[in-house]
Formats: C-alpha cells, sequence, structure tokens
C-alpha cells in the first residue's frame, strides 16, 4: 500500500481525553496504535486479509473503548468490506482506517 495508506488527516483526539482513568493511558494506546498501523499495512500489502481482519477487530473494540470511537467505526468499515465488497472497496477502507488511525493524538 505503500504511501497511499498515508493519506493526511487533521489530528484526531479521544474523547477521553479528559477522563482521570483513561487520560494516562493514551500515549501508550496511541504508540500502539502507530505500530498495529503498520502491522495492518504489511498484511495488506501481502494480501493477507484474514490477517488484517483479525487486527481491524482487534482495534474496533480497543478503539471504541479509548474514546476513539472513529477509529472504531473505520475498523467495522474494514471487516463489513473484507466480508462482502470487492477488492477496490476492500483497499479504500483499509486505506481510510490507516489514515485515521495515523491521525490520533494522545
Amino acid at each position: 500500500m505503500g504511501d497511499s495508506g498515508r493519506m493526511a488527516k487533521e489530528a484526531l483526539f479521544s474523547s477521553l481525553r479528559g477522563d482521570e482513568l483513561i487520560a494516562p493511558l493514551l500515549p501508550d494506546f496511541v504508540a500502539n496504535l502507530q505500530q498495529v498501523a503498520l502491522q495492518i499495512e504489511s498484511a495488506a500489502a501481502n494480501n493477507e486479509m484474514p490477517l488484517v481482519a483479525e487486527f481491524a477487530h482487534k482495534v474496533k473494540g480497543a478503539a471504541r473503548m479509548y474514546g476513539f470511537g472513529i477509529i472504531s467505526d473505520h475498523a467495522l468499515a474494514v471487516e463489513d468490506a473484507l466480508r462482502s465488497q470487492p477488492v477496490e472497496a476492500q483497499r479504500a477502507a483499509i486505506r481510510e482506517l490507516l489514515a485515521t488511525m495515523r491521525a490520533a493524538q494522545a
């Protein structure tokens, strides 16, 4: 996928960044999210769509828990696309998820 998965997005902040329990955890979560984005990108480039689906499923739950609902929504879109959409729609959903993940800020 290369640079096509690196679309510029505005900085994205957690809806829970003011929460006294979640806020201290956000820097580590965001750092991990960036690593997972690299893993998704690599899996997609290698056409390992079951692995992409597994990562998307995990991101969907974790992102929602940490207040990144939009990332969760994009992860769900990837899951849906991988189940029922043509390859180009799958790739577009993956690119959008990656761009959104990369926009996450602590």
